[in-house]
C-alpha cells in the first residue's frame, strides 16, 4: 500500500474553519467534566462508588489520548505548509478502520491531491478525519537492493521502503481510476510497481532491511502494560484534577498587531478617567467615495416609514433626543461636503422588552460609497479580545456563587477623537416641516467594525491602569468579560462583596457602569439592592 505522501499537494483553506481535531478533542474531555463532579460529591455511597471509578478511568485514557493528539500536532507543524489550514465540518460518529478497529470521526474535510509529476491529474476528495488510520507502513525498512527493477521509475513515493505515517486512505470510488495499465514485475521479487496518474505504486512482499538498520525504529515499537488491581481512589481523583491545561495563548495577525499597536499609541484619558480613542484607518479614508447621496436616498425612505407609524416615530424621535441630551450625538451646523467624512445610513429596531426606550439605532456602516468602499472596508477590525464562551460557563459553575452584571451603553462610555467624528455623520430632522439635519456621534458606534476591539481593548486597559488599586476586579476584567456581560463565580460570600465593589469602583473610575447585577446568592443580592 502506497502512502501518496509527496502526491497531496493543497488542503482546502476557508475563513469560517470549524471544529479542528485539537477542538473536537477537547470538547469530548470537557464534556465529562462536570458529570464526574456530581459524581464525586456521592462517592461515599456504594452505589455511586463503582460509576464514578469507570468515569475517572474514561478520563485518564481521554487525557492520554489529548496529549497523544497535542504531540502529533506539534510535530504536523513540522511538515505541513502553514498556509494550508485543515477545514474541519463536525460529525460524531464511530468507523470501524482496518482490523475492524474502532475509532472516532471527528468530522469531515474536503482537500486535493494531485500529481507530482503532471499538475493536470488532480483529484477532490472528501474524507473523514480520525486519529490513526493504521500503525506505520511498511512494518519495518525495505531491503532496496532486491528491488533493482524499480529503480528508474516516476514512483509516488520514492521513500516506499522506510516506514511513515499513512496521511490518506483512498477509497474504491478513486482507486480504479488512478490505476493505469503498466505494470512492472521481476522473477527474482514478489514486489511489483503497479502505474498510477499520480506516479508508480509498490506492492507485494518484500524482504526487511538489515536488523541493525530496524532496530533504531522506535517509532515502529509498541509496548504494552496491564494492571489487575485498580488504583486507589484518591490516586485517581489526583489524576483528574492534575490534566494537562490547553494552552491559552494566541498569536496576533500582522493586522492585528498594527491595530494594536495604533490604540497604544493613540488612546488618552482625561481628568474623569474617561477613554478617547482613534479608529484605526486600514487605508486612507480619502479613498472613500461619496456617501452623502445614498444615506440621504435610504434616510426618505426610513422616515416614510416614520411617517405611517406614530408611535415608532416618537420613540425614534425620542431615542435621537436622548443620544444628543446624553452628549453622544452632536449636530453639525455647518457641514463641509469636500472634506473628509461618511455618512451612515441607519435604521429602527424595535424591541418591545426593551425599557424605557423601545427602539434600537442601527448603523449600517458598511454601506459602499461611489468609490465603492464603506467605513468598515478601511478600517482594521483588531484582534478578538472576548473570553472564550466555554471557559465562562465552566467558571460560572466552579465557586459556590455565581456573579453576572452588564455594562450600560458600553460603547458609549468611550469618546472618540474629534478628528474622526466626521466619519460618524448621520442625517435625520424630528419632523418633515424642517430640513435634514446633519449629526456626528462623538462615542464609539454600534455597527462599524472596529467598535468590538476598541471597546474590549479599553475595559483591558483600564483593568491594567487600575491593577494596583483594585487588583480583584482588575483580574475579573480581564478574564471574565464577554463583551459587556461580566460573568464568574466566587468562593463565599466575603469574596463576593468584596469584588463586587472593586468592580463598581474601577468601572466608575473608567467612565463605565455596571448594571443589572444578578447572582443565585439571595444575601449577595441583598447587599447589591441595599
Amino acid at each position: 500500500m502506497s502512502k501518496f505522501k509527496d502526491a497531496v499537494a493543497s488542503i482546502s483553506k476557508d475563513e469560517d474553519h470549524h471544529v479542528t481535531l485539537l477542538e473536537a478533542k477537547k470538547n469530548s474531555l470537557f464534556s465529562i467534566i462536570q458529570h464526574i463532579y456530581d459524581l464525586s460529591l456521592k462517592v461515599s455511597n456504594e452505589n455511586y462508588k463503582l460509576q464514578f471509578l469507570t468515569r475517572v478511568y474514561s478520563l485518564d485514557k481521554l487525557r492520554s489520548d489529548f496529549i497523544e493528539t497535542l504531540d502529533s500536532l506539534l510535530e504536523a507543524r513540522l511538515i505541513i505548509d502553514k498556509t494550508a489550514i485543515p477545514n474541519y465540518t463536525p460529525l460524531s460518529s464511530f468507523d470501524e478502520g482496518i482490523g475492524k478497529t474502532e475509532s472516532t470521526s471527528y468530522g469531515y474535510t474536503t482537500f486535493k491531491i494531485h500529481s507530482r509529476y503532471d499538475a493536470r491529474c488532480s483529484y477532490t476528495i472528501t474524507a473523514r478525519v480520525i486519529d490513526v488510520i493504521t500503525d506505520y507502513l511498511p512494518n519495518v525498512r525495505v531491503d532496496v537492493s532486491q528491488l533493482e527493477h524499480l529503480q528508474s521509475l516516476p514512483l509516488a513515493d520514492d521513500d516506499f521502503y522506510s516506514p511513515g505515517r499513512v496521511d490518506c486512505l483512498v477509497g474504491n470510488e478513486l482507486f480504479p481510476i488512478l490505476l493505469g495499465s503498466d505494470k512492472v514485475t521481476s522473477p527474482t521479487s514478489s514486489v511489483i510497481g503497479l502505474e498510477t496518474t499520480l506516479g508508480y505504486i509498490v506492492m507485494g512482499k518484500a524482504d526487511c532491511d538489515s536488523p541493525s538498520q530496524n532496530s533504531t525504529l522506535s517509532n515502529n515499537d509498541k509496548l504494552f502494560f496491564c494492571q489487575s488491581d485498580p488504583l486507589p481512589l484518591d490516586t485517581l481523583t489526583q489524576r483528574f484534577w492534575e490534566l494537562e491545561s490547553v494552552p491559552s495563548k494566541t498569536h496576533m495577525s500582522k493586522d492585528d498587531e498594527i491595530c494594536e499597536n495604533n490604540f497604544k499609541s493613540t488612546y488618552s484619558r482625561d481628568n474623569k478617567g474617561q477613554y478617547t480613542v482613534h479608529l484605526p484607518f486600514k487605508l486612507p479614508p480619502s479613498k472613500l467615495g461619496n456617501s452623502y447621496a445614498i444615506a440621504k436616498r435610504q434616510y426618505l425612505q426610513l422616515e416614510k416609514k416614520l411617517d405611517s407609524q406614530p408611535d415608532l416615530r416618537k420613540d425614534y424621535n425620542s431615542t435621537i433626543q436622548d443620544y444628543i441630551d446624553k452628549g453622544y450625538l452632536s449636530i453639525v451646523k455647518n457641514p463641509i461636503y469636500d472634506s473628509e467624512h461618511y455618512y451612515i445610513p441607519h435604521r429602527a429596531v424595535y424591541r418591545s422588552d426593551k425599557q424605557p426606550s423601545k427602539t434600537r439605532i442601527v448603523l449600517n456602516t458598511g454601506c459602499k460609497t461611489t468609490s465603492g468602499l464603506s467605513l468598515n472596508d478601511i478600517l482594521y477590525t483588531g484582534c478578538n479580545l472576548q473570553t472564550n464562551i466555554f471557559d465562562l460557563l465552566m467558571n460560572l459553575r466552579m465557586f459556590a456563587i455565581g456573579v453576572t452584571a452588564d455594562i450600560e451603553r458600553m460603547y458609549f462610555c468611550i469618546k472618540l477623537t474629534f478628528d474622526h467624528q466626521p466619519f460618524q455623520r448621520i442625517l435625520f430632522r424630528f419632523n418633515t416641516e424642517t430640513n435634514i439635519q446633519t449629526y456626528q456621534f462623538n462615542r464609539v458606534s454600534f455597527g462599524v467594525s472596529s467598535s468590538p476591539f476598541l471597546a474590549m481593548r479599553v475595559v483591558r486597559q483600564l483593568a491594567s491602569d487600575s491593577r494596583t488599586e483594585y487588583p480583584l476586579a482588575a483580574h475579573e476584567a480581564d478574564n471574565h468579560m464577554y463583551m459587556d456581560d461580566y460573568v464568574s463565580s466566587l468562593d463565599g460570600l466575603d469574596a463576593a462583596e468584596k469584588t463586587n465593589q472593586e468592580m463598581i469602583n474601577m468601572f466608575s473610575s473608567g467612565g463605565f457602569k455596571l448594571v443589572k447585577w444578578v447572582s443565585n446568592c439571595k444575601e449577595f443580592m441583598t447587599k447589591v439592592d441595599n
